[in-house]
Parts: structure tokens; sequence; C-alpha cells
């Protein structure tokens, strides 16, 4: 293409671009996705107003997305009643997630799930050590000593797997790994020696 031409056809789009309709701009509102009530944070930190969200609407609204499924789960936390570590597992929670994706590795949120339903279950216990498996498995563990371990990996389907260290006569430690039903695995650890968990 000549110079000649390229300046014609230069000169006409900006021409045209004079009779077009002008485009809206993008409003930072726009910008904000829409992920129901735990949007709040991200609004504030965009300077926006975060909306209220009603709670027939917060459960009726589906949650679809990665994302939206981890906001709720870190609000289901809070909600746990007399759990003294809400603020320590969400925060830990986050930065695992937030290593999962640097790193590219799994992270199964059926896990994760599957672990805040466990302590809205047994909000007595003490504060586990939470890692995530390289398969994404949510891992919670209790270790007061070398012969004193007592560590769950979520699964899904209602079972974990576990792995425990409990002191016997003589100064044996026994080991025991297995799989047990989510419902049943603290009643088999405590039968098995695993007393220092609350």
């Amino acid at each position: 293409m000549s110079w000649g031409l390229w300046n014609v056809g230069n000169e006409i789009s900006s021409n045209l671009s004079r009779y077009a309709p002008p485009r809206p701009k993008a409003r930072r509102e726009d910008l904000a996705p829409n992920v129901g009530p735990a949007n709040k944070a991200q609004k504030t930190a965009l300077g926006l107003p975060a909306p209220e969200v009603s709670a027939s609407a917060r459960s009726s609204s589906a949650v679809t997305t990665p994302v939206e499924r981890f906001i709720a789960a870190l609000e289901r936390i809070w909600a746990i009643k007399g759990f003294r570590f809400r603020s320590e597992l969400a925060g830990r929670l986050s930065t695992l997630r937030s290593a999962c994706l640097d790193e590219e590795l799994p992270l199964s949120l059926d896990s994760v799930e599957q672990l805040i339903s466990f302590l809205q279950h047994h909000p007595h216990l003490a504060m586990p050590k939470i890692a995530i498996t390289p398969e994404g498995h949510a891992r919670a563990s209790w270790t007061r000593d070398k012969d004193r371990h007592f560590a769950i990996q979520f699964v899904g389907g209602g079972f974990v797997r576990f792995v425990l260290f409990a002191p016997r006569e003589r100064d044996n430690t026994a080991r025991i790994a297995g799989t047990e039903t989510e419902a049943l695995i603290l009643t088999h650890a405590s039968q098995l020696g695993a007393n220092w968990l609350a």
C-alpha cells in the first residue's frame, strides 16, 4: 500500500468515528463482580458501596464459579458458633488458595467445603494445621509431640483418610492409618487414643 492510500484510509476512519455514536465509558460499578454478599470486600477495595443482600436472596442465588464457592465457604467459617479460630482458619485457607493459584496446583473446593462442614459439627476442636495435599485435598492435623499426631484428609463423599500416632505402654507408639466416615472419625480416633484434639 502506498503512503497516499494509507493516509486516505486513516482520514476516512477518523471522519467516520466523528459520526459514530459515542461508546459508553466503563463505570467502576460495572468492573466489580456481583458475587452476592461476599462482594463487600471487593467493592470496598474499589471504593464502591457494598449492596445489602437478604439471607433468603443469598441462599436462593446459585453459587457457580470457583471464586463464588470459595467466598461462600469462607462465609460459612464465620458462621461457626463457638469456634475460636475463625479468623485464623479463613486466613490460612485464603493463603493456601492463593499459593495453589500461583503455583498452578489443584485445590478441591469439595474438600475445603467438607473441612468447613466438619469443623461446623465439631467447634470444640483446637485449631488444626491446614495443608493441601498434592491431590488438592484439604488436610487438617493436630500434633502435640512426635507420639501424638492426628491428621485427616477430606476426600469427599462423606469420607476421610486419617493417620494417627498414639502413645502405648513401654514407650511404644501406635501408628494407624485408614479411611473412615466423616461422621465417625472422631469417635474412632478417641477409641484409638487421640485425647489431645480439643
